[in-house]
């Protein structure tokens, strides 16, 4: 049975950190009391079918809707869609438009439309509410990242740090919310969100990295460069990235490709195991040849076919 507008409950929070809500198709209006005051009292509204923009800052909020109502063995349903549905930033703070905003969605899931929350979703968003705690990396961040989707598929690179990569992980949340429009197929928004320009690079490289894209810059490049191989060790399969560097001639530039290959890499891969996983999905979104290079190819095929899900 289908749920009907009238039925979803809309939640956004304003940049104050307040609750606001728009019940079904009533105009949007503020919640009295905090986070939890508010979650809590939802065990009383009549329809438990939640929809929330999938940002950042909204973790907490959608980690307490999906463990007190939506997870195994409960009755609620919670939805998640692009930060995008709003047309700028402005919008997204300003919760009365961005509850509007919400209800006029109709873009498809593929696109960043309103998809159900799974335990495909669930690692990103936790990842996010605990970095959002101040607690740092720490082993039941770790855990988390274990049962994040992109996670096998990033271990084949052998210099991966698992203490940037989380970081990563909170700042895109979902590849969908990146996707453009007019060509679906490019990854050119998260690219540029992510600041994998020769400007933002070469004072990330200066160790500049002072401003929110610089950071997220930072923890992109970071994800994969640590200690540089040794000789011997530049040339295993899953040091494609460093010889990108090489090859680029090291240096900032050198950091711009590899890490823009990184980010393709990263995506595309991801993007796979969100469509592999979900039943009656049978898109090839990562082409190993598109990105890798002969024995590359056939050692990445090999690490893939060692994965194991517990999802």
């Amino acid at each position: 049975m289908r749920t009907t507008e009238e039925e979803i409950l809309k939640i956004h929070l304003a940049p104050s950190g307040n609750v606001w809500y728009s019940d079904g198709i009533e105009n949007p209006r503020a919640a009295s009391g905090g986070l939890s005051g508010f979650v809590g009292g939802l065990a009383t509204h009549g329809s438990l079918h939640f929809r929330v923009l999938g940002i950042p800052s909204h973790a907490p909020l959608i980690m307490e809707l999906y463990q007190r109502y939506c997870s195994h063995r409960k009755d609620g349903t919670l939805e998640v869609a692009s930060p995008l549905i709003c047309e700028n930033e402005r919008e997204r703070h300003d919760p009365e438009i961005a509850l509007y905003r919400m209800r006029q969605c109709l873009f498809p899931p593929s696109l960043g439309g309103w998809h159900h929350f799974t335990e495909l979703d669930y690692p990103s968003y936790a990842i996010a509410a605990q970095l959002a705690k101040d607690k740092g990396f720490n082993d039941h961040i770790r855990r988390l990242l274990l049962t994040h989707p992109a996670w096998h598929d990033l271990t084949f690179i052998p210099t991966i740090r698992a203490e940037y990569v989380v970081h990563l992980l909170s700042y895109i949340i979902d590849p969908r919310w990146f996707v453009d429009f007019n060509y679906p197929e490019r990854i050119t928004k998260i690219k540029t969100y992510l600041g994998l320009t020769p400007r933002v690079m070469r004072a990330v490289s200066r160790g500049e990295a002072k401003d929110a894209r610089s950071k997220r810059c930072r923890a992109a490049l970071y994800c994969w460069k640590g200690e540089e191989p040794s000789a011997a060790d530049m040339e295993r399969p899953g040091n494609f990235l460093w010889r990108r560097w090489r090859y680029a001639g090291g240096g900032m530039k050198g950091d711009l490709r590899a890490t823009q290959a990184f980010i393709s890499y990263f995506i595309r891969t991801w993007q796979q195991q969100l469509a592999s996983r979900q039943a009656g999905q049978l898109l090839e979104m990562f082409l190993p040849e598109s990105l890798l290079r002969g024995h590359e190819v056939t050692s990445y095929q090999d690490h893939a076919g060692q994965r194991t899900t517990t999802l």
